[in-house]
């Protein structure tokens, strides 16, 4: 009976080290919140694809190469330009008016174009938490961009074995620049449960695959050319109780800025200054002909570079020990550039002329 009563412990002990959780509304973004993420490289060991019941996912080996802090904000915040406020706070419609928005760092999807001020906004309610759109200041021009339909993130209460698919669109004019505009379809899978390890501490988490077909539309006026691109995303997020973000989410994008990106929230570190501003290349001149110049250090030499069209093919790949590629056999178009070195993975957007 004794040996029964210990082996009965010992059972549900082990089974409360991997207790299903559920996310719920209280489990996410709400105004006055702020979190300290890092982002690092996966350098090939971590296996981020497994689900299932009773999971130990262990990322403690990752090593942090930038951080950032994201807050979230009132709609109204004095931050945020106006025009974003009079879109995404508006009463008479409830389909965009949020109840949350973060910045984001974001890449433009046409090269030559500067992005600042980019925030997304989200509704949040007890049955769904959804993206209603993104304000961007283009060019110096702050345009807010409504998500038609919107994109639910997740469905709520969520569970492991939930699945919901959803379809988003947005679409934005670029005053004398060109168009640009994207139709979404997100297939959710809550695919896991069990305990998740990284280098900030452990969590009992919930993971979410999301697999996101996305189709592009790109149109860039000064060169009378557009560009329809397919695309897909897969990202897989850790959510645990009381924390409004995933404690880790690692993201796969094929095409156009094609790689894998990880984040997962951590405290503040200590970073070198040559680590943390190597999240973009600066290239030139952009639109190219027969070279372009990358605007990285040159102790990241030798590197490989790779350079991919905007249908997601690779079309050069390569070692090189300087900073001047050879880009004279490309056809015109947009391309994306990777530059990798051991510990640095930086990328850019290219157009050739």
């Amino acid at each position: 009976m004794k040996k029964f009563l210990i082996s009965s412990f010992a059972l549900l002990f082990t089974m409360s080290l991997f207790a299903q959780i559920t996310i719920t509304q209280s489990d996410l973004p709400v105004p006055a919140q702020s979190y300290i993420v890092s982002n690092a490289v996966d350098m090939g060991s971590l296996d981020y694809t497994s689900g299932g019941a009773a999971q130990i996912w262990d990322f403690s080996t990752l090593t942090p190469n930038r951080q950032d802090t994201i807050l979230f904000e009132t709609t109204i915040s004095s931050n945020i330009p106006v025009t974003y406020i009079a879109s995404f706070n508006n009463p008479l419609d409830p389909d965009h008016k949020a109840t949350v928005c973060a910045g984001q760092d974001y890449q433009s999807p046409m090269p030559t174009i500067t992005f600042t001020d980019v925030y997304n906004f989200y509704k949040l309610t007890s049955a769904e938490f959804i993206q209603v759109g993104m304000g961007a200041t283009i060019n110096s021009a702050p345009i807010p961009i409504q998500w038609t339909p919107t994109d639910r993130i997740l469905s709520l209460p969520a569970n492991f074995g939930d699945m919901d698919t959803s379809n988003s669109a947005f679409s934005a004019n670029i005053p004398t620049l060109g168009y640009y505009g994207e139709d979404r379809i997100r297939y959710n899978d809550i695919d896991g449960y069990g305990t998740v390890i990284t280098p900030f501490g452990s969590f009992d988490a919930l993971r979410v695959v999301s697999t996101i077909q996305i189709h592009d539309t790109l149109y860039y006026e000064a060169m009378g050319i557009g560009f329809p691109v397919d695309r897909v995303e897969t990202e897989y997020k850790w959510f645990s109780n009381g924390f409004s973000v995933p404690v880790i989410s690692v993201i796969e994008r094929s095409g156009m800025g094609a790689g894998v990106t990880i984040t997962y929230l951590d405290s503040a570190r200590s970073l070198g200054v040559e680590e943390a501003s190597l999240s973009q290349i600066h290239i030139f001149p952009n639109p190219a002909t027969d070279y372009c110049n990358l605007n990285v250090p040159e102790n990241l030499f030798p590197a490989q570079v790779q350079i991919f069209d905007a249908f997601g093919r690779l079309v050069i790949d390569q070692i090189t020990t300087m900073q001047q590629i050879d880009v004279s056999d490309l056809p015109a178009g947009f391309y994306q550039i990777i530059l990798e070195n051991g510990n640095i993975r930086t990328t850019g957007k290219l157009i050739k002329e």
